[in-house]
């Protein structure tokens, strides 16, 4: 059973998938980690969301303002055991939802 949860970055869940996506860029991002660590800071992330699967959580995205009209998506991170199963796609539509809701009217997700 899938099942959302709207949440903030003091989110325990949301703090350990954070720990997994902020290890796995580590690798990625190799000798460069430390310049594209600047732009992960979970300090502005107001809007979280979660999404658990039979009560395990397995995937997050965020949404920070960037300006009136746009929110930036942030922080997305899917479990690895847990890939391929569309929950990227779920947490995207989740985000982009709420944003919405909040009188937003784009989503972006590349830094300025």
């Amino acid at each position: 059973m899938i099942r959302l949860k709207r949440t903030d970055k003091e989110d325990e869940d949301f703090k350990n998938l954070v720990i997994l996506l902020n290890a796995e860029l580590k690798i990625i991002d190799g000798e460069e980690h430390g310049f594209y660590n600047q732009f992960n800071s979970t300090e502005s992330l107001d809007h979280v969301l979660m999404v658990y699967v039979n009560d395990d959580p397995l995937a997050c995205g965020a949404l920070r303002e960037r300006n009136h009209e746009t929110m930036e998506i942030k922080r997305m991170y899917t479990a690895q055991q847990a890939r391929g199963q569309g929950l990227g796609s779920i947490v995207l539509q989740g985000l982009e939802k709420w944003a919405k809701e909040l009188g937003y009217l784009n989503c972006v997700d590349t830094p300025d």
